[in-house]
């Protein structure tokens, strides 16, 4: 039986967003908010597990609603600021990063984390950069900062930096398409079309259907003076449409 309990639902909530289940999630948080919606936490979960399931306009108005009903709440003003970046809104969520730390002046690591997003996102990556080094000194693990370093290593020609960190997320078994992608478009850079070959060979079965990496394997054969099978990969290139095409620039956090 469902618990009635706005906290019991709201418990649930979290542990299903933990579990990547957002719609369990947000059924759970807006069944805690139908019973009691002064809720501030239920307020705040909701609109992470609808931010992490790409409805970033959802997510936003209920970090506002939050705000709304307790100014005082650090993690409202962490999560519209998450919610507002992903909007492209960067100097807003500078603005809520630097309303997030005065109401949570321990909380400096996700401080240096909502910067290095904002500043990336603005383009100003030398800043940017600095900031995510500051969480990844913090944070060594975390994933998503690691892999937005590399694009912004990446962005900025320091390719030997991007590996570094490429590599690191493959060790860590964090081996998204996203990281083998990047890594094929690091190592091309750098001249060694061999390795680029073996993860766009990786992308190509997670996502087989799109035009990129054979387009970018392509030239890798070339390269190596592989002319059939560039030929062959540029044939798939021109029949998938090049949908979904990876920004490297673009947020994923």
């Amino acid at each position: 039986m469902r618990p009635a309990n706005p906290t019991q639902l709201l418990h649930q909530s979290i542990f299903f967003r933990r579990q990547s289940r957002f719609v369990n999630a947000i059924e759970n948080s807006t069944l805690a908010l139908s019973i009691d919606p002064h809720l501030v936490q239920a307020w705040v979960e909701r609109g992470i597990a609808r931010l992490e399931s790409n409805d970033a306009i959802g997510a936003l108005a209920d970090f506002e609603q939050a705000v709304y009903l307790n100014p005082d709440y650090a993690r409202a003003y962490f999560g519209r600021g998450w919610a507002r970046g992903w909007l492209h809104d960067y100097d807003g969520e500078i603005e809520d990063a630097e309303r997030f730390l005065r109401l949570a002046p321990h909380e400096t690591a996700l401080y240096y984390q909502r910067l290095g997003n904002a500043y990336f996102g603005k383009g100003e990556y030398d800043i940017a950069l600095t900031y995510l080094n500051r969480f990844l000194t913090a944070m060594p693990n975390d994933t998503t900062a690691r892999y937005n370093r590399a694009r912004l290593f990446y962005l900025s020609k320091k390719y030997i930096s991007a590996l570094q960190d490429l590599n690191r997320l493959v060790s860590l078994k964090s081996q998204p398409w996203g990281v083998y992608y990047l890594r094929g478009r690091v190592q091309m850079a750098l001249g060694i079309p061999a390795e680029a070959i073996g993860d766009f060979t990786q992308v190509i079965a997670m996502r087989p259907h799109w035009a990129e990496p054979y387009h970018h394997r392509a030239i890798a054969f070339l390269d190596l003076s592989q002319v059939e099978r560039a030929e062959a990969d540029l044939a798939y290139a021109d029949y998938f449409e090049p949908s979904s095409l990876m920004t490297i620039g673009s947020e994923i956090d």
